[in-house]
């Protein structure tokens, strides 16, 4: 019931039609993808692009959830592009 809801959300403001739904996962995989990654590269050092070896304490948990979360949002993408390729 909450895909329904997600998808309804999901309007072309241009045609007024709903966004296919594998479109619309993988507008907002893109996305998310896009922004996480931006963020975990704010942290890393201007001289070197690395990143440093520890975290201040400050960020170390907005560094954590961003990095799992990403890693999350890429796992469950290439198991669903799986599911779909298999199915054909």
């Amino acid at each position: 019931m909450t895909e329904g809801l997600f998808l309804v959300s999901l309007v072309d403001q241009t045609s007024e039609n709903i966004i296919c739904p594998l479109q619309a996962i993988a507008a907002g995989a893109t996305a998310a993808t896009r922004c996480y990654t931006s963020f975990l590269n704010s942290f890393r050092k201007e001289d070197t692009k690395k990143l440093p070896d520890r975290i201040d304490e400050d960020n170390e948990h907005f560094f954590l959830m961003a990095a799992f979360s990403l890693g999350r949002v890429l796992h469950r993408c290439a198991i669903r592009v799986d599911k779909n390729t298999s199915d054909r």
